[in-house]
């Protein structure tokens, strides 16, 4: 399918990412370099010779000039995808909304890995550090408007005549710690952000630790979208890590965050298959057999073997869900371009 069936009226590109440097690389081999820029130049000019019997001339040229500049970098990847088109990137977009179809098996039949695909299909991003930060200044919010609930009713009920305790009278903080006593090391993890609060409001700073440690094990800090299928008998899931520090992803989590918010949303990502998971069944045993067959070397390590044995336990995590791997069905992909579709009116 290509972009005029997928799109068939003229659309502007709203992105959130872009890989300049695999974009650069890509369009690079399919046409013997990119251009990064246009000039358009034209002069005027005149000119002074010497002609015979040594008599000057004035020969004038006549012209204009004008110089124009054009950045082409916001133009590359549209360009580059149309050129993809031509039998090199699948629009998976159709299978990944079938009713009753195994998506998974018939994504991978078509799309090896490393091939090159499109998805246009609701998705969430999904940041930790964002979730972090969140959770933090609502701890902050709560336990600021409990200390001044309290403060309030402590003051309307304080007796006109007591007296008022005086700076002078008031202890001081010490300045130093205690001799033997070490300086404590500032907790720089995501649930360190959340305060202490009452838990009136239907949630405890623990609960909120604990979802902000859990998300922080299954999601390493980043921004992620995760895009899942609809209609069918498996849901198939789509993860996409998106690198900091790329064109158009340059904003702080919590900005991203009010952005574009949690809600799922219609996102287009164009990029390259990077594995396939795998099922419980595939990879169930497999540490085992590698860890007796490497015993069997009779006390010889062998390297192989060893790599072998962490690679299936890594898949036996991974098949789990509790780590930063995609859980089966689902695919990992290597993002070039992230987007949503503005149609012209």
């Amino acid at each position: 399918m290509t972009s005029e069936d997928r799109f068939p009226r003229q659309i502007l590109r709203d992105y959130l990412y872009v890989d300049v440097d695999k974009v650069k690389s890509i369009a690079g081999q399919l046409d013997s370099g990119v251009p990064e820029e246009s000039r358009l130049t034209a002069k005027d000019n005149s000119r002074t010779t010497v002609g015979w019997n040594k008599v000057l001339s004035y020969a004038p040229e006549h012209g204009s000039e004008s110089y124009i500049q054009r950045s082409m970098l916001d133009s590359l990847f549209p360009e580059l995808e149309e050129a993809l088109e031509d039998g090199w990137l699948t629009d998976i977009s159709d299978l990944f909304s079938e009713d009753g179809g195994e998506v998974f098996d018939d994504v991978k039949s078509i799309c090896p890995e490393g091939s090159l695909f499109r998805l246009t299909a609701d998705g969430f991003l999904f940041d930790s550090t964002y979730l972090g930060a969140m959770f933090g200044n609502l701890s902050t919010a709560l336990a600021g408007y409990q200390a001044f609930n309290s403060a309030i009713e402590e003051m309307s009920g304080q007796e006109e005549d007591q007296p008022v305790r005086s700076k002078k009278n008031q202890p001081k903080r010490p300045s130093k710690l205690p001799s033997g006593e070490k300086q404590v090391v500032e907790d720089t993890r995501l649930e360190s952000k959340i305060e202490d609060f009452g838990a009136e409001f239907g949630y405890s700073a623990d609960f909120l630790r604990a979802i902000v440690r859990t998300s922080r094990g299954l999601f390493s800090p980043g921004l992620n979208l995760v895009q899942v299928s609809s209609g069918a008998r498996n849901n198939m899931t789509v993860n996409a890590r998106l690198l900091e520090n790329r064109r158009y992803l340059d904003a702080d989590a919590p900005i991203i965050g009010s952005r574009f918010g949690a809600s799922s949303q219609s996102w287009t990502v164009v990029g390259t298959v990077g594995h396939y998971s795998k099922s419980t069944e595939e990879v169930e045993g497999r540490t085992v057999e590698n860890s007796a067959s490497s015993q069997a070397m009779q006390g010889k390590f062998d390297r192989n073997n060893f790599v072998r044995m962490v690679n299936g336990m890594i898949e036996e995590v991974a098949a789990t869900g509790l780590t930063d791997l995609p859980q089966h069905p689902a695919l990992s992909v290597i993002p070039i371009a992230v987007y949503r579709v503005i149609e012209r009116k």
